[in-house]
């Protein structure tokens, strides 16, 4: 065992050793170390390495317990005079200074080599209603550290939907709606909307209906198909034919010649079918003209396979009418549809979809309609706005590729191929 002795006591364990050695030579009545109680051990304290006794020991005032830490912090663009930024650390809760603009800032001072969760959360209503959330692991160390920047982009919106629309708070006030009112509960509920119709609002072109469901199952097929295959452009139906050239692939083209002359608008069609994987896709357009009038339409549609029951309708439609007025359109989707049994259809499920209108008579006018619906959703959500100033909105129970009431299957697309 070691023992550490200090100066006083070092002074003294040599006078005691002195005096045993004295008594010893002066023939003593007893040996050295005959009594039992070590004087030395009695005394005994630790010491430190100064050579202090611990006992003496007290805080150095230097050390640094705390640690100053300032925040400069931008928020995500909103208005009004009623925000407020808290941050929570552990047990430290700061109410953050508005600077200006999206800038604020906090300072405090935070305990040492101690490390917490950081929430910023950002609110309207002094606090009533969150808006956004940013949340970090912090560790505060021994030394002074600089300003923590937060930027706008790190904060979270999403975590909060007072009304559980499906939209946050933050997006539905930017847009001046009440983040606390389900809109969607006070809308109309219609029976279906058509992207596509087959009496010349909008487009004309139906993939499913006047290209593949004119394609038998035979490959490779190269024919000559005698049909009524679009309406023109005042919508009569003009005779010719379709000419097919697909290859044992299911790759080729279809057109369409022998026309009926005698019509005063006079189509010609041109479109190509593409194999690839689990996917199809026609690509082509049509042109419609006569003497003063001329119809254009292009087309790019592929579906593809997701899984056992669900297939990806993608589609772009562009056309136009030029003649007396203009009326021009384009047609985006990007759809999920289900198999319908015993078909080969899919109908539409899920996704979004969108068409765009402008008409050029006695004025311009421009119609942009919306459609969306998640998987879960009960309905498709149908926003209409004109001339970016008027909105409706609206729901429908069923969403269809085209409205055709002599031909009710092109609501739906096909979806099961021969190719695959």
């Amino acid at each position: 065992m070691t023992i550490f002795l200090t100066k006083s006591l070092l002074q003294t364990a040599r006078s005691l050793a002195l005096l045993l050695l004295v008594s010893a030579c002066s023939d003593s009545s007893g040996p050295v170390g005959a009594n039992t109680e070590d004087p030395v051990d009695s005394t005994l304290t630790e010491l430190n390495d100064n050579g202090e006794s611990s006992e003496d020991v007290v805080s150095d005032p230097l050390i640094q317990n705390t640690v100053p830490i300032s925040f400069d912090i931008t928020v995500p663009f909103y208005l009004s005079d009623e925000l407020r930024l808290d941050l929570v650390w552990g047990d430290i809760s700061l109410a953050a200074d508005w600077v200006g603009g999206q800038f604020w800032s906090a300072t405090g001072e935070f305990p040492a080599e101690t490390v917490h969760p950081l929430v910023i959360t950002f609110y309207d209503n002094f606090g009533a209603m969150e808006l956004a959330r940013h949340s970090q692991e912090l560790r505060v160390g021994s030394n002074a550290v600089g300003a923590i920047t937060i930027s706008a982009e790190q904060f979270d919106t999403t975590q909060f939907d007072s009304d559980e629309d499906g939209v946050d708070n933050l997006t539905e006030v930017n847009a001046g709606r009440d983040p606390l009112v389900d809109e969607a509960s006070l809308l109309d509920v219609g029976d279906a909307y058509a992207l596509g119709n087959a009496r010349g609002q909008y487009s004309r072109l139906s993939v499913s209906k006047q290209f593949e469901s004119l394609l038998p199952d035979d490959r490779p097929f190269i024919d000559e198909i005698e049909t009524e295959p679009l309406l023109n452009g005042v919508g009569q139906q003009v005779f010719g034919n379709f000419v097919f050239n697909i290859d044992a692939d299911g790759n080729g083209t279809l057109t369409l010649n022998d026309l009926d002359t005698v019509s005063r608008f006079v189509p010609a069609l041109s479109v190509t079918r593409s194999h690839s994987t689990d996917s199809i896709t026609w690509a082509g357009k049509i042109v419609t003209s006569g003497s003063e009038y001329v119809h254009r339409e292009t087309v790019a549609s592929t579906v593809s396979v997701v899984d056992e029951n669900l297939r990806r309708f993608v589609q772009d439609i562009s056309g136009g009418n030029f003649g007396t007025y203009k009326f021009t359109w384009e047609i985006t989707a990007d759809l999920v549809g289900r198999r319908i049994p015993n078909s080969s259809l899919c109908k539409p499920v899920s996704g979004t979809a969108s068409l765009t209108q402008r008409l050029s008579f006695n004025g311009d006018n421009l119609l942009v309609t919306n459609v969306s619906k998640d998987i879960d959703d009960q309905y498709w959500r149908i926003v209409e706005t004109r001339n970016d100033t008027e909105v409706l909105e609206y729901f429908v129970r069923e969403l269809k590729i085209v409205h055709d009431p002599d031909f009710p299957d092109s609501a739906n697309f096909i979806c099961d191929f021969v190719d695959f």
